[in-house]
């Protein structure tokens, strides 16, 4: 099975770190701030259980700059995603909060909520509190830095659910 997620977010929020992690690339660079041109996209195969199925999921991992001059490129990145990975953490969540509102309404809102992981990634040296955007959703604390296993878990299980809401949409368009 093919996937397309997409990781957003603003900018210095680690995207491109936690796209590497989970690639696991060994381009995890947790030093010097690099920003992502408008799109990078990384690949990864994760074997998932769903309904006592395995199932190989290909995954195209999509890391979108958040720079607000790529925004005109939202319409290309969200065709046909299946899945929606924002990126957070404590000062965004602080500073930028319009946005992730701008983020939020564009590629999340009407989107399936099996379908969207938000992650506080917690970035030493910044705050860990962030605003939530819908109460639906919680926010999942991850450290990309220093617990790698605990975000590829948190991720396999979001794959898991996008998996799950794939196969259930495409048992309704069968039955039609």
């Amino acid at each position: 099975m093919n996937l397309k997620i997409l990781c957003l977010g603003p900018d210095k929020t680690g995207k491109t770190v936690i796209c590497n992690v989970l690639a696991d690339n060994g381009l995890a660079n947790f030093g010097e701030y690099v920003p992502t041109p408008s799109l990078r996209i990384v690949e990864l195969t994760e074997n998932v259980m769903v309904k006592g199925r395995q199932h190989e999921a290909e995954v195209q991992l999509w890391d979108c700059s958040g720079n607000p001059g790529c925004d005109s490129m939202w319409p290309a990145f969200v065709s046909k995603a299946d899945g929606v990975l924002i990126v957070t953490n404590g000062e965004a969540s602080a500073t930028k909060n319009d946005r992730m509102i701008k983020l939020f309404n564009y590629f999340v809102r009407g989107r399936s909520l099996s379908k969207v992981c938000v992650l506080n990634n917690l970035i030493p040296g910044l705050p860990t509190d962030i605003k939530l955007l819908d109460e639906r959703i919680e926010p999942v604390a991850v450290d990309a830095q220093q617990e790698q296993d605990e975000l590829r878990a948190t991720f396999k299980t979001f794959l898991e659910s996008v998996v799950t809401t794939v196969l259930e949409d495409e048992d309704r368009e069968g039955s039609k």
